[in-house]
């Protein structure tokens, strides 16, 4: 390990790790852009290819807990460099896909990867800047990841239109590939270090739980309804399976998520924030491309650079969020941007088409500052009742809980508009297309508005527990001796 005040080995650290996790957040959003064109290559239903974009955050979601264990016991450089070489490995097979099962399985290696690469940088530059600098370096990383969201979809959109979707995936191969170079050269050793069992069991319950429950969700939106054997099948196995996890994780020495810190009354409403959260934002964004080149009929580039002020909108409310404490004053502001997100989606799904791009811009960068707002809301509640020695065990349930809600939301608005779809028919005129993404945006604002009304839950919880006596809601935290 270099010493600390190696300004040289921090910098060339930084370059590396944030290539990688702009690298990382670039993919996560660029597939939006991309659903049309592989669904029309495909000949595929909208409910079918959501799982493009669902496989991966699923993955991720699953990946996310064992990424601290996996970092720990074969060294964090060495992780990294696999996850970024595994990531442009799988970024190859996706773009030679022949099918769409096919592009599925790939996208879910690819999130195993992509998976790894965030947390895993956190860790390297806490262990090469050191405890002093780990605001300074983590603060570069997470603007890099930030900047996925308005680089993603512009991007995307171009290399669409220019060329075909395979290439938001075929770029990341020399991308990826040089980047592992430069972490085999560039990243000082880290260390390795002794680790407990990793908790296997619990991860199988929860990867194969999480997609069964999609997976009915999918089979009851696409006309099987609740009764069928086709949704009860997956419903039934994935909810046992969700529920034997819960079993586990509470007898386990070492699970592989600490569901213990759910019975904290704080930590759950904003878990229950966090999730919504991300499920009304999620079915937002993969609703708003589908609708710009179904029913606008704009190419993927112009879509997607419509669509970029939205995320610029996020990452700068984000920025101006963090400056307020999680809280009262907090939750009450998201509430009100959940609204603001509620009208703004109203608006999208009546404008005629006449109304001009740039005001489609605007609404959408709108909507990008109330959303960003709630999302660090619902995220900094859920650590204010979490003392310094559980953020290790907080952080990949916030993380994975936040990953659930993505997955869902992507789901769930995918099925709302196949649903819509197939109630007008196989005859599909300009207007009943229109119709069923009205509708859907309805839907979706429906999401909006339930948020709102559970930040006002939080805003209530967080009352209660500044006007409580001293450590209310919170564990005592032990004394540290004092050579600590």
């Amino acid at each position: 390990m270099p010493a600390v005040d190696d300004q040289t080995v921090i910098r060339r650290t930084l370059a590396v790790l944030i290539l990688g996790a702009l690298m990382s957040s670039v993919d996560a959003t660029v597939t939006n852009i991309a659903l049309h064109s592989i669904g029309r290559d495909f000949h595929s239903r909208v409910a079918a290819t959501q799982w493009v974009i669902s496989a991966y955050v699923l993955t991720l979601a699953a990946v996310i807990p064992v990424s601290g264990w996996t970092a720990r016991r074969f060294g964090a450089r060495t992780v990294y460099t696999a996850a970024l070489a595994g990531f442009a490995i799988s970024s190859a097979l996706c773009a030679t896909a022949t099918s769409l099962p096919e592009l599925v399985l790939y996208r879910a290696v690819q999130g195993v990867a992509g998976g790894m690469l965030l947390p895993v940088a956190q860790l390297i530059a806490a262990q090469v800047g050191g405890p002093a600098r780990m605001g300074h370096t983590s603060s570069r990383i997470w603007m890099a990841s930030s900047l996925g969201a308005i680089i993603g979809p512009s991007l995307g959109g171009l290399l669409i239109n220019a060329l075909s979707w395979r290439w938001i995936f075929l770029i990341n191969v020399p991308i990826g590939g040089l980047a592992a170079l430069a972490a085999l050269r560039m990243l000082p050793a880290t260390p390795r270090s002794r680790v407990g069992r990793l908790d296997v069991s619990g991860l199988l319950r929860l990867s194969i739980a999480l997609p069964a429950l999609l997976f009915a969700l999918e089979q009851s939106a696409l006309g099987g309804g609740l009764t069928s054997t086709r949704t009860m099948v997956p419903l039934v196995c994935g909810l046992a399976l969700l529920a034997d996890f819960v079993r586990h994780a509470g007898r386990a020495a070492h699970p592989l998520l600490d569901l213990g810190l759910l019975r904290r009354r704080l930590f759950a409403a904003g878990a229950v924030c966090l999730i919504l959260t991300n499920v009304a934002w999620s079915a937002l964004l993969v609703l708003e491309p589908l609708f710009l080149q179904e029913v606008r009929h704009m190419s993927p580039a112009l879509a997607g650079a419509l669509i970029a002020p939205q995320g610029a909108g996020t990452v700068l409310s984000m920025w101006i969020s963090g400056r307020i404490d999680a809280g009262v004053r907090a939750a009450q502001l998201a509430c009100a941007g959940f609204l603001v997100v509620a009208c703004t989606t109203l608006l999208i799904g009546v404008l005629g088409p006449g109304v001009p791009d740039w005001a489609i811009s605007l609404l959408l960068f709108t909507g990008g500052i109330a959303g960003g707002h709630a999302w660090v809301a619902a995220t900094g509640s859920s650590y204010s009742d979490v003392s310094a020695r559980e953020i290790p065990h907080a952080s990949p349930l916030v993380t994975s809980m936040s990953r659930v809600g993505q997955a869902l939301g992507v789901a769930l608005g995918t099925l709302i508009l196949q649903a819509k779809l197939d109630a007008a028919g196989l005859i599909r005129s300009p207007d009943l297309i229109a119709s069923a993404f009205r509708g859907s945006f309805e839907d979706v604002a429906m999401l909006a508005i339930l948020c709102a009304a559970t930040f006002l839950l939080l805003a209530r919880y967080a009352t209660t527990r500044a006007r409580g006596p001293v450590g209310a809601g919170r564990r005592a935290e032990p004394a540290l001796p004092a050579d600590a």
